[in-house]
């Protein structure tokens, strides 16, 4: 038996020696992993020759542990040996790349009626895709509700025939799902476990009696219903995700194209695709992100890759594997309470993606689909199409061209520009492409003039009258200083080499800044292009300081600066070489305000998209500005790529008074005020009920109830004169002792703790007078998030 099995065994005095060269060398090997190995290979590789008698195992790893316990007598340890060869996989993969392209991962739980004929049919070429129909697909289904199970029929009925079904519940519901699902699907499984950890815990406790890592890919799914959400969102998440993840009359080709995208370990539809840092609770969840990923073993930010959202998405069984060697238990996760965050769950949730890249896969969006893709990818295809017909579009004829230059030459003051093109990278391609839309676009202003900076001394020939400046390392912020405070402009605008004009934006720009010479810096919009070469459009409000602080990436990029005003607050800092123009921008906010600010609504450039790394610079910038401000605790808080939450770290905790007029509609009621009581963080606040003229028995019950309880934080006014919003907010407002006032209306929920706090961060800085706050439809959709200037007047 033992020479049969896949390990050579050196005896000695101190135990015995483990030595293969596919594995590594191992000391103190237990001899009865060994026995059990052996006889699990052999059956994985033999297969069943001959049908089984009915209280047979038909796991090859549980008959394996059931002949070392009738061989040896003593209990074989199942689990840990089942992750060992999970584990010795993991190290093939790092030692042979061949072996983990053909295997992929050990199949630690393989059927034993899965003959070796029936195996030879998936001995195909590692570089060559699969036809669907011989994949291995499965798919997992926590049906929390069961009574949305015949949606879920419905949808996997596009899927190969031979897709297993493993569907989880909890034990109180096992007999209904049983009886619905095997009346459908006769061949899935059907498992009730705990209801720990939801659907993820769910999918770990499957874990303990069936293997997925067999299987080339596996869709997971779940019966959501968003308890804390209005019924109709979690109706829409998952009939949404559903016919991504099973797109009608494409399933085929969905999986043709997962099979071909070798690099892609977990695919979620690109709606859903969302940044780690942006979500809600990101600061509650993060430390049990770094945890899950140490414990992982995944090297460097945890939180630069994406998550599906919703926790439904189609995952390479090897990915799950990974999950299964981390060897967490449904105990692991803490008993359901309805919890919005900061739970296991949550956490690994966000953290799965780290799972695929601990194998080199990554997180994407689902392939195409004969290049079609998905619908937000199509649609996202089309829009690019249609903006670049509109850029077309925007060409003046002569007529218009003259008239533009007749225009700027009757000014009183001449427009004169200074362009400094960075050509970080010493490319001739990328500096005198920018050049030449630049000489295409500048034919219309008097005068422009071009200086390419770069680390080179002798480049090739630039377009025009463009110059070359020399750099040495770390010497460009210097020579770009000193080049703008030596030239003779009016204005100074700073571009990357491979940056292209639009052939009417300066002008525009041009014409909007004549005479106007109180105006200091102006902001333009922008075409960004992606990887893919599509277009999008950078189309900026007006000049916004929270927006600036927020998403500077987006509002602090090509500014064009008027050269005295620049000089005036010490030019660009050269200490902060990722946020030259944001650093600058926050210190004309500091020396003016936003007094001649401007902006035009023109596209100016077309460029490559932002640079979504981490930039520390941002955040410097940022907190020098608010320390400047006096707010010496103020942190900043990343809410994904390149944006941030500014906390201006207040000191003060005012009483807030909370105004709720209403009329009647008490279940209404009831939510707001019951949710807001419940899930408000922000301790010093009162509530006043507005009640105007209620006449039906149970809201006059519960209001005189409220009275009677004569709680200090909930009080009761009545206000029973003919209905005037106005009148019951000024009547209310007379009588609260806040120094804050939040109005209310009844038709309302809290959904986010921490609303409060959001609200004030603001309002206690002295220049702001009103917040407003994020307000969703019952469906989910946003019905307002604020207003900002510039979109369409104030």
């Amino acid at each position: 038996m033992l020479d049969a099995t896949p390990f050579n065994l050196v005896g000695g005095d101190d135990g015995y020696e483990l030595f293969d060269l596919e594995w590594s060398i191992e000391p103190e090997v237990d001899l009865d992993y060994v026995l059990w190995r052996g006889v699990y290979h052999s059956m994985i590789r033999i297969g069943q020759v001959a049908a089984s008698a009915p209280s047979t195992p038909s796991d090859c790893a549980v008959l394996a542990a059931e002949v070392v316990r009738r061989l040896t007598n003593r209990s074989a340890r199942t689990t840990e040996w089942l992750r060992n060869e999970s584990e010795l996989q993991v190290r093939v993969a790092g030692i042979a790349t061949g072996a983990a392209e053909a295997r992929s991962v050990v199949a630690c739980r393989e059927h034993a009626t899965r003959t070796r004929a029936a195996a030879d049919q998936y001995a195909v070429a590692a570089d060559e895709p699969r036809d669907p129909q011989r994949l291995r697909i499965a798919v997992v289904l926590h049906l929390f509700y069961p009574e949305y199970w015949s949606e879920f029929a419905q949808a996997l009925s596009a899927l190969p025939e031979r897709t297993q079904l493993f569907v989880t519940t909890s034990p109180e519901k096992l007999g209904w799902v049983r009886r619905i699902v095997l009346t459908d699907r006769p061949d899935a499984v059907v498992v009730g476990l705990p209801n720990r950890g939801r659907d993820l815990g769910a999918l770990v406790g499957l874990f303990e009696s069936h293997d997925l890592s067999r299987y080339d890919f596996v869709l997971k799914l779940h019966s959501k219903r968003s308890p804390h959400l209005p019924e109709a969102v979690g109706q829409r998440w998952r009939r949404e995700l559903l016919k991504h993840l099973l797109p009608d009359g494409r399933v085929t080709d969905m999986l043709r194209a997962l099979e071909a995208s070798p690099d892609i370990g977990l695919a979620g539809p690109q709606q859903w695709l969302a940044d780690i840092r942006s979500t809600q609770g990101f600061e509650t969840n993060s430390a049990a992100i770094h945890g899950l990923a140490e414990r992982i073993g995944v090297a460097g930010d945890p939180f630069d890759l994406p998550f599906v959202a919703g926790t439904m998405f189609w995952v390479r069984g090897a990915v799950l594997a990974q999950l299964a060697a981390l060897g967490l238990t449904q105990d692991d996760f803490e008993p359901e309470a309805g919890q919005l965050d900061g739970t296991l769950a949550h956490a690994l949730e966000r953290a799965f993606g780290l799972l695929a890249r601990k194998l080199g896969w990554r997180v994407a969006a689902l392939p195409s689909v004969d290049g079609r893709g998905d619908d937000a990818a199509g649609a996202m295809s089309q829009a690019s199409r249609a903006l670049q017909r509109w850029l077309d579009a925007r060409h003046a004829d002569e007529a218009q061209r003259a008239a533009i230059r007749e225009r700027l030459a009757g000014s009183k003051s001449a427009t004169s520009l200074a362009v400094f093109v960075l050509d970080r990278a010493a490319d001739d391609a990328d500096h005198v492409a920018t050049c030449r839309s630049l000489e295409g676009a500048a034919g219309l202003l008097p005068s422009v003039r071009t200086i390419v900076i770069g680390p080179r001394d002798a480049p090739g020939k630039l377009p025009g009258s463009a110059r070359y400046v020399r750099a040495g390392p770390g010497q460009t912020i210097d020579v770009l200083n000193a080049q703008a405070s030596e030239i003779d402009a009016t204005w100074l605008l700073v571009v990357e080499a491979g940056e292209i004009f639009t052939p009417c934006g300066l002008a525009r720009v041009a014409l909007e800044l004549m005479d106007a010479e109180s105006c200091r810096a102006v902001l333009a919009d922008e075409i960004v292009r992606g990887p893919d070469g599509s277009l999008g459009a950078l189309l900026r409000p007006a000049v916004n300081l929270d927006l600036t602080l927020s998403f500077p990436v987006a509002m602090a990029r090509h500014v064009m600066l008027r050269r005295d005003a620049w000089r005036r607050i010490g030019g660009f800092d050269r200490e902060l070489p990722g946020a030259l123009e944001l650093d600058l921008l926050l210190r004309m906010f500091e020396d003016g305000g936003l007094a001649g600010l401007g902006h035009v609504a023109e596209p100016l450039i077309v460029g490559a998209a932002p640079n979504g790394a981490a930039n520390d610079d941002e955040t410097k910038a940022i907190l020098g500005h608010l320390r400047r401000r006096g707010y010496e605790r103020a942190r900043i808080l990343p809410r994904g790529v390149r944006r941030y939450r500014v906390d201006y770290g207040h000191n003060a905790q005012p009483l807030v008074s909370i105004i709720v007029p209403t009329r009647n509609e008490l279940a209404m009621l009831r939510r707001c005020v019951e949710s807001l009581l419940e899930a408000t963080t922000y301790p010093n606040y009162e509530v006043l009920i507005v009640d105007n003229g209620s006449d039906e028995a149970d809201a006059r019950a519960w209001l005189d109830g409220v009275a009677a309880i004569a709680d200090a934080r909930v009080r009761v006014l009545s206000c029973p004169q003919p209905f005037n919003f106005s009148a019951v907010n000024n009547k209310a407002a007379r009588a609260a002792r806040g120094e804050y006032l939040v109005l209310l209306n009844n038709d309302t929920a809290v959904l986010d703790g921490s609303w409060l706090d959001a609200m004030l961060n603001h309002a206690l800085r002295p220049e702001v007078g009103v917040v407003g706050a994020k307000l969703l439809y019952p469906d989910g959709s946003v019905q307002h998030a604020g207003v900002v200037l510039g979109l369409r007047g104030p």
